[in-house]
């Protein structure tokens, strides 16, 4: 049962946010709230079992994210969402220390970590899923994105690049590794990636923008207007430079 929550939890999220209508959003998060009372009273049955303290630390996750929604302008405290993140790293916890090797939990601990700002923290969830699986993508990713956040960009360029040899076709690592080497100074090689972010995802907005902003750079000002103009199309709203 608690798994079908869950699902309608996130299909409510997902509608909500489609439709742009805030009583969806509120449904969600009550069937979030209802999953994890369920899992909860699984636990105290199984208290063993790590499949449910993942799903519990699943669904406290998705939670939290709603409730940082900006979408809605939702008056929720940030007290709440960072709760609920903390909530999910401790059943996470509970996850890998009955199956160590418990991949997924380990990545979501990493990303629960990111989004409280504790990146050093963050890394070492990553290192531990890609010790037990060095081809994990998506730990690898995400680890380059940890790794931006800290200022170290040789280290994220090379995260990137251990993720898309496992994902070259996925637009998003073309885009951060981008970033990265934007924030590096290399212009051309930051072009040279978004350009393939956008061949793979010609409604990127934020590779649109990013592209102008290298070409800009460059003193390309009438290619530069372009990808902003495209940019601002697609619905992308410019934001202050410092938050490349």
């Amino acid at each position: 049962m608690q798994f079908i929550r869950d699902g309608k939890a996130a299909l409510l999220a997902s509608l909500s946010i489609k439709q742009k209508d805030p009583d969806y959003l509120n449904d969600s998060v009550r069937a979030y709230n209802k999953a994890i009372e369920l899992y909860n009273e699984s636990l105290n049955k199984n208290p063993m079992d790590s499949n449910l303290y993942y799903y519990k630390g699943l669904a406290l996750s998705n939670k939290a994210f709603l409730l940082q929604s900006k979408i809605f302008n939702i008056t929720q405290s940030k007290e709440n969402a960072t709760a609920c993140l903390e909530e999910a790293i401790r059943s996470y916890n509970h996850a890998v220390e009955i199956n160590p090797k418990y991949l997924t939990a380990w990545k979501n601990i990493g990303i629960d970590l990111y989004f409280l700002g504790r990146y050093n923290e963050s890394l070492k969830a990553y290192d531990k899923a890609i010790e037990i699986d060095p081809n994990y993508g998506l730990a690898w990713y995400n680890r380059g994105l940890t790794l931006h956040e800290l200022g170290k960009y040789n280290e994220s360029l090379q995260a990137y690049d251990k993720a898309l040899r496992m994902f070259p076709e996925n637009a998003a690592i073309w885009y951060s590794k981008g970033n990265s080497l934007l924030c590096q100074g290399d212009y051309n090689g930051a072009i040279d990636c978004y350009e393939k972010a956008i061949r793979l995802n010609q409604s990127y907005a934020e590779a649109w923008y990013k592209k102008g902003v290298a070409y800009q750079e460059l003193g390309y000002y009438a290619v530069s207007n372009a990808s902003f103009s495209r940019a601002s199309y697609l619905g992308y709203a410019a934001r202050p430079m410092s938050s490349l």
